[in-house]
């Protein structure tokens, strides 16, 4: 009867013990998360950064050139680093064809394949997450120094997408969203650019940059639509109180151009740019989500606004 009576008691205080461990890291969870969500609230309230149009007095014509690139996914093999010539031949080649002295250079994020995803990940990184974004904000830097060289540059930047988060202390994605390394990419290419007064560069998690002075675009790098897709440019839209005219986005690794309806004096459109990755991981390779790598030009005129839009593959 003794037995029983200790064995029961033993087995009470275990249980007790595993409940108290239980509610110290729901506790834990929950303390953070709330940091978290007021952290975000604050975040939110803080001004979005402003951009306004810049008028080329020296340019004639009344198109505005807009190169993107994005999800380049640099996993650490210094080889694939070489795809930024290809990227500057193509648009110096653009220069040549169109005569622009002004372009516009977007990117959209996952600068880096990351490392904070998945266990599969690792299998392929051959650097860690710093020295992959060291690598790709220094030959960024370069391609962009060359390029200003040879035109203006407006440069725009998203500082915010999935593969480029740290992802510390067990948060889940985008928990932390100040924790990502596409602030590093950020800024290492506003402080090389500082002097260079033929480029001027804006960055955010988000943008609504002026690509004409009649038309704007909402560009994000799109890990945030879910399921939601061209819906999703309606609705921040609408809680935001503001009407885009165009919306661009990343993440998904193939170019697509949708038209929503006719708008003031344009189609309002919907782009996804291509990825600039070569290497396809089997996710993709059995799901058929990617399409060949490249960058995106597209053409905007300043009463029609978009005229086309031409895929530049990287081999």
């Amino acid at each position: 009867m003794d037995l029983e009576i200790k064995r029961r008691l033993r087995l009470e205080r275990e249980y007790i013990a595993y409940e108290r461990s239980r509610n110290r890291d729901d506790l834990k969870t929950l303390v953070t998360k709330s940091l978290l969500n007021e952290e975000v609230k604050s975040a939110i309230k803080k001004k979005k950064p402003t951009v306004k149009f810049v008028q080329d007095n020296t340019v004639g014509g009344k198109d505005e050139y807009v190169f993107v690139t994005a999800d380049f996914h640099y996993n650490g093999d210094e080889t694939l680093l070489q795809h930024f010539n290809r990227v500057y031949a193509h648009i110096i080649q653009k220069q040549k064809e169109h005569g622009f002295k002004r372009i516009k250079l977007l990117e959209l994020g996952d600068t880096i394949d990351g490392g904070s995803l998945r266990t599969s990940q690792l299998m392929a990184i051959k650097k860690g997450m710093v020295f992959q974004i060291i690598d790709v904000s220094k030959v960024y830097a370069e391609m962009l120094h060359k390029l200003s060289k040879k035109m203006q540059v407006e440069f725009y930047c998203i500082t915010s997408s999935n593969h480029t988060q740290l992802r510390p202390l067990g948060t889940e994605r985008n928990e932390l969203v100040e924790e990502d390394l596409m602030h590093v990419f950020y800024h290492y290419i506003k402080e090389t650019a500082k002097n260079n007064r033929n480029v001027l560069i804006w960055g955010g998690d988000d943008l609504v940059i002026p690509i004409t002075p009649k038309h704007n675009m909402f560009v994000a790098h799109g890990h945030l639509i879910g399921n939601k897709k061209e819906g999703y440019l309606q609705e921040l839209a609408y809680y935001r109180g503001v009407q885009f005219d165009y919306g661009l986005f990343g993440h998904f690794h193939h170019y697509r151009e949708v038209t929503l309806y006719e708008g003031k004096g344009c189609n309002k459109k919907v782009f996804y740019a291509p990825s600039m990755s070569t290497v396809k991981s089997n996710y993709e390779s059995d799901k058929n989500l990617s399409s060949k790598a490249g960058i995106l030009m597209m053409v905007f005129n300043h009463e029609r606004g978009h005229r086309y839009s031409e895929e530049l593959f990287i081999e």
